[in-house]
């Protein structure tokens, strides 16, 4: 039974390992080929438009063309944001952390991060997407529910794992639910089981840490996995 559950889990693994690689390429493929060729399209057709006669009847036509290039440019958009965060592919996963935390930096509420090295290296697509993702649900928690002052984003990568963590100053978890943003917090718990981590959610003197732990290579095989544990963690993010 174990080891079913075992063999059970790391196909999951597998299987979202797999897909947020398959959609990291989708979205590359989309933002630097389909992307760039519809917007020299569009900017063709304005150029030639330009060119004609105000009273020539295709340059009514020619504008019907540069308007159906415009909602296909915006399709072509909103495909790639579902496919994945824009930040990742275009900055990685450190700046698109920054990025992420000054995007919820306000009078509201200061937030400053602290990214271990910089920049980080390069990582498999469902690592990147999973932390990106928790610290967006985390922050998103701190700005609604928390009546925090300041929050802190660390990310800390040791020789097996990534460790990313939300802190604040606010007011602490919310013991009928586990937390504040009890949806929020099972999301965040979820994404990172699937890659065989695990996300935990604890009550500061002052505020609130969530801290998720992932797993460099999601798909390694356990027995490295195993073995690799018994070497002490370089650091961890807290």
């Amino acid at each position: 039974m174990v080891r079913g559950s075992a063999h059970e889990q790391r196909s999951r693994e597998q299987i979202v390992s797999a897909r947020e690689e398959e959609r990291r390429r989708l979205r590359r493929d989309i933002h630097d080929g389909l992307g760039p060729t519809l917007a020299g399209l569009r900017l063709r057709v304005e150029t030639a438009t330009a060119r004609l006669p105000s009273g020539d009847p295709v340059r009514e036509d020619l504008r019907r063309v540069c308007e159906d290039l415009a909602m296909a440019i915006k399709d072509v958009r909103r495909i790639t944001d579902r496919l994945g965060p824009a930040p990742l592919t275009e900055l990685g996963l450190g700046t698109a952390l920054r990025q992420l935390a000054s995007g919820f930096d306000g009078p509201r509420l200061a937030v400053s991060t602290e990214i271990l090295p910089s920049p980080l290296p390069p990582l498999p697509a469902a690592v990147e997407v999973a932390a990106y993702r928790i610290t967006a649900e985390a922050l998103n928690n701190v700005l609604r529910h928390a009546h925090a002052e300041h929050a802190t984003v660390r990310a800390r990568m040791d020789t097996d794992t990534l460790t990313v963590a939300v802190v604040d100053d606010g007011i602490g978890i919310d013991g009928d639910r586990g937390g504040h943003g009890g949806v929020g917090l099972r999301s965040m718990a979820d994404r990172a089981a699937e890659i065989g981590g695990h996300c935990t959610v604890e009550r500061l003197p002052r505020g609130t840490r969530v801290r998720a732990v992932l797993p460099r290579s999601p798909w390694a095989d356990p027995r490295d996995a195993s073995a690799s544990t018994a070497r002490p963690p370089a650091g961890t993010a807290h």
